[in-house]
């Protein structure tokens, strides 16, 4: 039996309410090993770690890295993001010669890869610059920064409408990451790859809606027109 070492990458508190945490990971990986037939010999966590961070300044994956080469193993991720979305560090990670499988991407090669770690460089420079620019608009206008629970009335409010805002800039990015899947295992073709379709593959993932629920057609469409309108 082939053998393999998990990895999970949870860097919010917010990743754990919205169903991409350390359990749901875990889980996901857990399942695609059952039915590739992987052992799996260790499970490495890196909690409250930015992606940003390279993966070598990673205790847990670090330790992955080395548990793999040692043993042979297949390191499993879940999604590309939790190794990162930078294109130089996936690039590091397959020249260093460990193999890793994404979850997601169960057939990607080496090139499919790369490619897809641009694309998900550029959501995250997207998210990047709206953010700033949203925190920079309140600070200018006088508004008090920090958690929602400390403010009061109107300012609690808008707080709360920023924090919105923040999830629907996740979600929308997790959307778009499925999509950009769906169009991959179709050839490269956006033809037939319908809301019904994204939301199938968003449940497959274990992702849930703002309020915790199944992803439908009319959830994922409400949640790209507005990530849309915020990138």
């Amino acid at each position: 039996m082939r053998q393999a070492v998990l990895y999970s990458r949870v860097s919010t508190s917010h990743q754990e309410k919205s169903g991409l945490g350390k359990e749901a990971q875990i889980a996901e990986m857990t399942a695609f090993c059952e039915r590739e037939g992987y052992e799996i010999l260790k499970v490495f966590v890196d909690d409250a770690v930015s992606g940003s961070i390279h993966p070598q300044h990673r205790p847990a994956l670090r330790g992955a890295m080395v548990w793999a080469e040692a043993t042979g193993a297949t390191i499993i991720v879940s999604k590309l993001d939790r190794i990162s979305r930078s294109v130089e560090h996936v690039a590091q990670m397959i020249n260093q010669g460990v193999p890793f499988i994404v979850c997601s991407h169960p057939t990607a090669d080496a090139f499919m890869l790369q490619l897809l770690s641009c694309f998900a460089e550029q959501e995250r420079a997207q998210i990047s610059q709206r953010v700033k620019a949203m925190w920079a608009a309140k600070r200018a206008r006088g508004e008090k920064m920090g958690n929602p629970e400390s403010l009061d009335g109107e300012k609690a409010r808008e707080a709360n409408i920023a924090r919105g805002r923040q999830s629907a800039m996740l979600l929308g990015y997790e959307i778009t990451e499925a999509k950009n899947y769906l169009v991959f295992r179709n050839g490269g073709s956006e033809k037939g790859i319908t809301y019904p379709k994204i939301a199938d593959e968003m449940n497959r993932r274990g992702i849930t809606t703002p309020r915790g629920g199944k992803w439908t057609d009319q959830t994922v469409r409400k949640m790209l027109k507005r990530y849309k309108k915020l990138v």
